[in-house]
């Protein structure tokens, strides 16, 4: 059986197991009822766009089309398309943080973390991380590709504004829905978390829309999100990962010096690999020499 190096806090993926009152069925009931809840804040959040549209002298219906496509004809630029690209994820966090709270389940801050909550001074080490590791090698390899000698700014100011602000509760949901209650739920049924990091990883790669190589891709970004959450009983580190990754990812884009695609190629396979791989190498050294997320105050 896993265990990790922080102190006096159980494993991560197991803990709702060892929680007094925990029951196994629960978590049927929330998922259940968090899609019900999902589908409620998701008319809402479409109406909202379709207000946003018009405004913007948009089709509604164009819009919707453009998620036929995959991430190549996404609008994620415009107001309502930033709004419905990545407000459809975020609205994870209400309606899974209401079925919760409905079902009472558990305790939210156990879906965070082992540990007794958020840990803001492990997020903040794990963002300085990632953008060393992950956004600044996406800027450097735009610019050495000739990204830059052709710039074009595709966000409008309403588009961009809500970027900002929706790229980490989009990326943070995610957590909170894959490595956070699937993967704490399977691994509490099963009483293991090496299949709860499989399956919930399975879960995550065909959440998105890419070909066969992109789909590996994300296998291998869900395991080593999995792996983190694992090393740092908590969902921090993730976060900080996943946040950084597709903010750079959707930036770059917006200002067309890279693209966002479902079509991944070998070329931009193995710079994933070589990034993730060594985002993981870190943050078990760093935790293992220095106790980076070992030691630390709330």
């Amino acid at each position: 059986m896993m265990d990790n190096s922080t102190p006096n806090a159980p494993a991560y993926f197991t803990y709702p197991g060892k929680l007094e009152g925990y029951k196994k069925g629960k978590p049927i009931l929330t998922a259940l009822l968090g899609v019900v809840l999902f589908a409620v804040f998701m008319v809402a959040l479409v109406i909202l766009c379709g207000v946003v549209a018009v405004l913007e002298g948009k089709d509604m219906m164009t819009l919707l089309q453009s998620f036929q496509g995959g991430y190549d004809t996404l609008d994620v630029y415009s107001g309502a398309g930033a709004l419905l690209s990545m407000g459809n994820l975020a609205v994870i966090i209400p309606a899974l943080f209401l079925a919760m709270k409905i079902t009472k389940e558990r305790p939210i801050h156990t879906l965070t973390s082992s540990r007794g909550g958020w840990n803001r001074i492990f997020f903040i080490r794990a963002l300085f991380l990632a953008l060393l590791v992950n956004g600044l090698p996406q800027v450097v390899i735009a610019a050495a590709t000739g990204g830059f000698s052709h710039i074009q700014f595709r966000y409008t100011i309403p588009g961009f504004i809500i970027f900002v602000l929706l790229v980490p509760l989009q990326c943070i949901a995610e957590e909170y829905l894959f490595r956070g209650f699937i993967g704490q739920t399977i691994a509490s049924w099963l009483k293991n978390p090496i299949p709860a990091i499989l399956i919930s990883t399975v879960f995550f790669m065909i959440s998105h829309a890419y070909n066969t190589l992109g789909l590996i891709g994300t296998f291998v970004a869900g395991t080593v999100l999995c792996l983190v959450t694992w090393r740092t009983k908590g969902l921090e580190v993730a976060c900080a990962l996943h946040i950084v990754n597709n903010f750079f990812a959707f930036l770059l884009s917006g200002i067309g010096v890279a693209a966002v695609t479902s079509n991944e190629g070998i070329v931009d396979f193995v710079e994933q690999l070589m990034i993730y791989a060594v985002f993981l190498a870190l943050v078990f050294v760093l935790d293992q020499k220095k106790g980076w997320w070992t030691d630390a105050t709330k």
